[in-house]
């Protein structure tokens, strides 16, 4: 892993400044397809959910309505 990565804007938002969302959540809903605020405060509710639920029972009980809220004023 390397320390010195350009800017996450790069390659998408840093999604960890989402509340609730860490690293490997991150992670998760990049390989979603959710690589920007603006893409999560477009996005459904429902259709994170599917990127969570196929992640796995860790992250099938979160909730994205919170992140797509404060996606919305982060994009």
């Amino acid at each position: 892993m390397k320390e010195e990565a350009p800017k996450a804007e790069a390659k998408g938002d840093d999604l960890t400044k989402l509340t609730g969302v860490g690293p490997k959540l991150a992670e998760v809903l990049v390989e979603g397809g959710f690589t920007t605020y603006a893409e999560v405060a477009a996005a459904s509710v429902e259709a994170i959910q599917k990127v969570l639920e196929a992640a796995g029972s860790r992250y099938a009980s979160k909730d994205p309505q919170p992140w797509i809220e404060e996606a919305k004023g982060l994009a």
